[in-house]
Formats: structure tokens, sequence, C-alpha cells
């Protein structure tokens, strides 16, 4: 589960910096949908499907790697730091997710909100007494 976060996070880092060019990025995907629907609707899609499955998220080493890489890219990039700090936030976050993955469950949903770990503050019935 923390991979899957993690990846999305990248994701999301990435389209935050690249938030400039989505008209030309979605012209590009719909021009690739035109040409590639028919394709991707028969049973090359399912194997498509099935490979991007088990490529995404990657093992944790390469996630790791593409995190640290692109948070020195955004972190040497010469550009304004309020256009940096949004990139380089998700980045670090990701990381953690990764390398603090149990800990983060713990944190993120305690069992007072319904999550599958105890707390030290009880539960919401516990708390209103």
């Amino acid at each position: 589960m923390s991979r899957r976060a993690a990846g999305v996070l990248f994701v999301v880092g990435w389209v935050f910096w690249l938030h400039r060019w989505v008209p030309t990025l979605l012209v590009v995907t719909f021009v690739a949908w035109l040409i590639l629907h028919n394709r991707l609707e028969a049973g090359l899609g399912d194997v498509l499907i099935r490979r991007w499955r088990r490529a995404w998220p990657p093992r944790p080493a390469v996630l790791i790697t593409l995190l640290l890489a692109s948070t020195l890219a955004f972190v040497l990039l010469a550009a304004p730091v309020k256009a940096k700090i949004v990139p380089i936030g998700l980045d670090v976050l990701a990381l953690s997710l990764i390398l603090f993955g149990p800990w983060w469950t713990r944190a993120a949903l305690p069992g007072w909100l319904g999550g599958p770990y105890g707390s030290v503050h009880g539960t919401p019935a516990q708390l209103t007494r």
C-alpha cells in the first residue's frame, strides 16, 4: 500500500511541476487515443493493462531511486522556490511513506478513527465520556 501511495505522490509531484504543459499533454493524449483506441479495445488492451499492473508501482529500490533523483532534480533546478516547494514536498512525503510505511499507517489512521491499529486515546465512544 505504501509503495502505491508513494508512486502516486511521485506522479502528482511531477504533474504539479508540469502543470503548464497540461493542455499540450491533453491534446497529445487525445490524438494518441484516436490513433490507438481500436487496438486498445481489442486483446492488446488486456495485455497492456496486465503489464502495467505488474510494472507499476515499481519495486521499492527503483521507486526510492526515482524519488531521490526527482527530489535532487527539483532542488538543483534554477527556478523560484515557490514553484519547487510542492513537488519537493510530495517527493519527500513519498520517500517517508516507503521508509516509514508501518509508522505512517499507525499515525495516519489510528484505531479510534477506524484503522487497524489500537490507539492510546481510545475509541470515539470512550473519548466522549
